[in-house]
């Protein structure tokens, strides 16, 4: 029987926490560990909510963001599988059956699972169904479409995730560059029936809440990755690559140029370019120096307020 280790980075969110533990089946069979990591010293609610769920293992490393978080669960797991959920998500009742499913139908290195995506516990109306798969080489032949929606979609077998780590610099998109480098090396399953998690939408989530500085990080990593042929694969996998990092970068060049930050969202245009041209993306082109344009003036705008406000203070002084 196959054994699940789950692992569940955290940092001051316990009623997150609690919901996020309570969603999981403690009683199945391939359950075999929950490992939790603070990232950072824990406060008190949250050691509360770890002492309430008998079954799990507590570690606390220096505060050093999720990647790091995870890294410490990865290395400490013994399961066969490793099993991502984020404090904020959701595990749903069938959950890890349809995961055991998946591993006794085709034993895959890596599993992607589709969320339900949800702000609040109460309008969760998920159901179970018929599960349905869909096998693909490696992760490059599955780019043509969205596969995974952070890192609560990966399920990876325990040896291919010990030997490849989140870079722990990164603070967002560590899941993105991870499976970019695991690549073209494994077979990969998506479950494309039902739903195994709840994605919650807050805040902080990456269209929303991020802070522009990281995602200009993000997404010059990425491209930069690709330019010094940091991605396996060769020519003969580049164009697969290029589909599956333009998805990650075209909506952070919108949101950057839309936030008024034209300078950032122009370099990323700059840079992919390129890439654009190759797969005649025209229309995004377009789009993309209109909210280059609208995000410029608004920049101009912000610039001149501030400096008008800057001048009357001193004038006052």
């Amino acid at each position: 029987m196959v054994k699940f280790s789950i692992v569940t980075p955290t940092y001051g969110r316990p009623r997150f926490l609690y919901e996020c533990l309570s969603s999981i089946s403690w009683t199945h069979p391939c359950l075999h560990e929950v490992i939790v990591i603070s990232d950072g010293p824990p406060d008190a609610d949250t050691v509360r909510t770890i002492e309430a769920f008998d079954r799990v293992t507590f570690l606390t490393i220096d505060h050093a963001g999720p990647s790091a978080a995870r890294n410490a669960g990865i290395i400490y797991a013994s399961g066969d599988y490793i099993l991502f959920l984020d404090d904020d998500d959701l595990f749903l009742p069938w959950t890890l059956d349809v995961f055991s499913e998946a591993i006794a139908k085709h034993s895959p290195p890596i599993i992607f699972s589709k969320p339900y995506v949800f702000e609040s516990i109460a309008e969760i109306t998920a159901s179970s169904s018929l599960s349905e798969f869909c096998v693909f080489d490696d992760y490059y032949a599955s780019g043509d479409e969205w596969r995974w929606w952070g890192a609560s979609s990966f399920v990876l077998r325990a040896d291919l995730c010990k030997t490849n780590l989140f870079r722990n610099e990164l603070f967002l998109g560590e899941d993105a560059d991870l499976i970019m480098r695991i690549g073209c090396s494994h077979q990969v399953l998506q479950i494309q029936a039902p739903s195994t998690y709840c994605y919650r939408k807050t805040p902080n989530s990456i269209t929303s809440g991020s802070k522009p500085s990281h995602l200009f990080f993000f997404a010059t990593l990425l491209l930069d990755a690709e330019s010094n042929s940091v991605y396996p694969g060769g020519s003969a996998r580049a164009l697969e690559r290029i589909d599956i990092i333009s998805r990650h970068v075209r909506p952070i060049i919108l949101i950057l140029a839309k936030s008024f930050h034209p300078i950032r969202s122009a370099i990323l245009l700059y840079k992919t370019f390129p890439l654009l041209l190759l797969r005649k993306r025209f229309a995004f082109i377009l789009y993309a120096l209109a909210g280059l344009a609208y995000g410029s003036i608004g920049w101009l705008s912000c610039s001149i307020k501030k400096r008008t406000a800057f001048t009357r203070t001193h004038l006052d002084l």
